[in-house]
């Protein structure tokens, strides 16, 4: 393999490990976002009860658990997608790039 395609190799390397850290950082913003639409929902039962003079509305609490619910769904398959992005691949990409340093400086000593 020359130097110049391990260079390639090495740039793809690190193409791939700054996509996944890009996915996992829309996935924790993802989660934040979600996490606010549930606060929301809780001020929403919040303010239906303050509405109903003090008492939750009969039959309105099922259209907020199904929000929440849904919001909590997503949550966990945000967090499922963090706990498959492939760190190892990272830290591999990191040791194929060191490697290949190395490789290019005997090189060019050799020169």
């Amino acid at each position: 393999m020359g130097l110049f395609d391990k260079v390639k190799e090495v740039a793809a390397s690190a193409v791939d490990k700054a996509k996944d850290l890009a996915e996992d950082g829309q996935a924790k913003v993802k989660i934040l976002t979600l996490e606010t639409k549930i606060k929301d929902v809780y001020t929403e039962i919040g303010k239906a009860v303050v509405e109903a003079g003090g008492v939750l509305p009969e039959g309105g609490i099922a259209e907020f658990l199904e929000k929440i619910n849904g919001f909590k769904a997503e949550i966990e398959a945000q967090k499922k997608l963090l706990e498959t992005t492939p760190k190892e691949a990272a830290a591999a990409a990191e040791a194929a790039a060191e490697e290949v340093v190395e490789e290019v400086k005997e090189e060019v000593k050799a020169e």
